[in-house]
């Protein structure tokens, strides 16, 4: 009998190796976190935390206060609803304050706290994303994000807390939500939506986790697509819960968007969508190279740009590459594919600023994006360099004993750390940070008004009468500065004011600046406050008594201008609510009347797209007034938006022979010229803008 043969053994595939979380991996770098801004503790309040934290009376009454910031704006008591509906990071700040009171030193701690932990649970969830991969590699990528520059801002600067809150709560979701899914415990899938409503609660770029959820899904799981969509369904119930909650607090869901040319400038200039690929440029400028940095970026230091541009299109052009790369790799789940993934959806709420609204980039934008670079550097210098970043038998020694692979990497940490360790003391307060910033952005018309106001205040608490003087002379060559970046500037024209005010001299001239910011800004109500004070300081105190009651009426939450109002009050017996005739009669003028109605009327005309009567409005405005800077750069951009070009450069030559130093002007020009295609009268307006920065130009009253 024949024996039969031994069937071929069938060879396997190899069992694919999977990693466990390293908890020691991830505590390090929690540490690596606190120590690279434990230098930032010792930080006073500075830019925004006055407003949103000390002058926050809901956050000053600690406990007490808590129910009430789930109904208000951020900056309610700035009494606006820009539609910024943050109220955990403001609970936050109500409960160190009730322990702590007015002490930005623990409010610093908080964030340092809150990175370190960001920087535990970012290590963590990677590794559950990238459990094919050794351990090791989640780690070097967040040690890159976290010691990134481009973060000083969010976690140096308190109000910035909102950011990293967000961050953070979203990123403990999708862990809490991947950790449900890989191990069958429903009960982290209410934990995830927990700490989802939690980030939507802490800012609005949290609602960026409803696509890095299925995201990030895709590429750890092999569920399908429809699986996916069903699994991410219940965030989206959660998001519609959190727009119901906000329009109940808030009465709005998108708030009121500021008509000016510092912050939204590619809105007021017609060139969002351009000037959107520019920014786009910058941003991923400021992320790989993130050197010099800036609080501010406002109008003119990015100045709008045109479809001629060579930074427009240097844009288009990267985002194009961006794209074609996502599509032809679409299915390969690579960490590199994830991390453009990643660094493209984070992104999405700095360009929507810029191209819905025509905002301003800031750094702080860029905090998340940060991760998905991280994911892309160190991905591809283990490619560049043949590192194995899925061999079990390396250990973080063997890693970095790959010279090729380690130093390149060791030297990006190096110095991305110093930077950040030295970028910290700069934000030590408002004054460390407006006087080195100036020199960083000093294009930007709020960098000079910035610093022109925190040296006023310098002045005004300053004993040495020679001192004195030498504070306020600075606040003025400064606020000039900042009017011939941006001619129409209510606030430059009340700082001026104020320095005459509280130096008690030119108090005529206070008035004439008071009344040019009314004119340029009629609900600005610091003006208001600023004329009150000139007019009592003049001896007219019915003219003060009515200005105070109107700067209350337009900002009740005022404490400053209600202790000056109830003083005067104390001091005359005047309360007036109605205009004194001696100010009657001399704003009753017909014709200044006219001119600001059809200011008015030309610009509501021109935000509905109207130019025919816009142009007429404007047409009468110069009539009316025809040696008005703003009178003359609205008509000339209404025959802009007309493409009408030869009257547009007609009257903007008129304006420039009036008010030569007038940077808006000349940016003005430089556009219509960049449309029309004429590079030599760019160049030639370019260098005469170039000029005016770098120095302190001469400016017409």
């Amino acid at each position: 009998m024949k024996q039969k043969p031994t069937p071929k053994a069938v060879k396997s595939k190899p069992a694919e190796t999977i990693f466990k979380p390293n908890w020691w991996l991830a505590a390090a770098c929690g540490l690596i976190g606190f120590l690279l801004y434990a230098n930032s503790i010792p930080n006073r309040y500075a830019l925004d935390d006055i407003m949103v934290i000390t002058k926050n009376k809901f956050i000053t009454d600690g406990f007490k206060g808590i129910p009430s910031l789930f109904s208000i704006d951020v900056w309610h008591f700035g009494n606006v609803t820009l539609g910024y509906y943050r109220p955990l990071s403001l609970v936050t700040f109500a409960i160190e304050n009730q322990f702590f009171p007015s002490n930005p030193n623990i409010e610093h701690i908080g964030n340092v706290l809150l990175y370190a932990l960001t920087g535990f649970f970012v290590c963590v969830l990677l590794m559950q994303v990238f459990k094919k991969y050794n351990p090791i590699f989640p780690f070097l990528v967040t040690l890159l994000f976290l010691a990134h520059p481009i973060h000083t801002e969010v976690v140096a600067n308190i109000k910035s807390r909102d950011e990293i809150l967000a961050f953070l709560n979203i990123i403990i979701a999708i862990s809490a939500f991947l950790y449900a899914t890989q191990s069958s415990r429903k009960a982290f899938y209410v934990v995830s939506a927990i700490f989802f409503y939690l980030g939507l609660l802490s800012k609005e770029t949290a609602l960026t986790g409803v696509i890095l959820l299925p995201v990030i899904l895709f590429f750890s799981t092999q569920l399908s697509f429809k699986q996916i969509a069903l699994r991410t369904l219940p965030f989206l119930v959660l998001i519609a819960l959190f727009q119901v909650q906000k329009f109940w607090a808030l009465g709005t869901l998108s708030g009121v968007t500021l008509n000016d040319a510092v912050n939204y400038p590619y809105a007021m200039f017609n060139a969002k969508l351009p000037s959107s690929f520019m920014i786009f440029l910058w941003c991923n400028k400021l992320i790989t190279f993130p050197y010099p940095l800036s609080y501010n970026y406002a109008f003119n230091q990015l100045p709008p740009t045109s479809w001629t541009s060579s930074e427009t299109w240097l844009g288009i052009l990267m985002a194009v590459g961006v794209l074609y790369l996502l599509y032809r790799n679409f299915n390969k789940k690579t960490p590199f594919n994830l991390g453009l993934l990643l660094w493209g959806i984070s992104l999405a709420p700095a360009m929507g600023f810029v191209l819905l609204k025509g905002g301003i980039l800031a750094e702080r934008m860029l905090y998340a994006p940060a991760l998905g670079f991280s994911i892309i550097l160190v991905w591809l210098l283990a490619r560049i360099t043949g590192t194995d970043l899925q061999s079990r038998e390396m250990k973080l020694p063997a890693f970095l004993g790959r010279v090729a692979f380690s130093i390149p990497l060791a030297a990006i940490f190096i110095l991305y750390s110093a930077e950040t360790f030295s970028r910290n003391p700069v934000w030590y307060d408002d004054i460390s940070l407006y006087n080195h910033d100036v020199e960083v952005a000093p294009n930007s018309t709020q960098t000079h008004l910035h610093l022109a106001f925190i040296t006023m205040e310098q002045g005004n608490n300053e004993k040495d009468p020679v001192k004195k003087q030498q504070f306020y002379q600075k606040s003025l060559a400064q606020f000039r500065i900042s009017l011939a970046i941006d001619n129409f500037n209510p606030e430059a024209n009340y700082g001026i004011a104020s320095v005459y005010v509280n130096a008690g001299k030119n108090l005529d001239s206070a008035v004439i600046y008071c009344k040019r910011s009314i004119e340029e800004s009629p609900n600005y109500p610091k003006s208001y406050a600023c004329l009150a004070l000139a007019y009592e300081n003049l001896d007219k105190h019915a003219l003060a008594s009515y200005y105070y009651n109107k700067a209350v009426e337009l900002n009740p939450y005022d404490e400053e201008v209600l202790n000056n109002r109830k003083k005067h009050i104390q001091n005359t017996g005047l309360n007036l609510t109605l205009m004194p005739a001696e100010e009657a009669n001399s704003a009753g003028d017909a014709a200044d009347k006219e001119y600001l109605e059809n200011k008015k009327m030309g610009f509501d005309y021109g935000q509905k797209g109207d130019f025919e009567n816009a142009l007429k409005c404007m047409k009468r405005a110069v009539e009316l007034k025809p040696t008005s800077a703003e009178a003359l750069v609205n008509l000339a951009i209404c025959y802009g938006m007309m493409n009408d070009y030869k009257n547009n450069i007609e009257t903007l030559n008129k304006m420039l022979s009036l008010y030569p130093n007038s940077t808006i002007g000349l940016q003005n020009m430089i556009i219509t010229y960049q449309r029309i295609g004429d590079k030599e009268k760019v160049a030639e307006y370019q260098k005469k803008l170039d000029a005016l920065n770098t120095g302190v130009p001469p400016v017409k009253n």
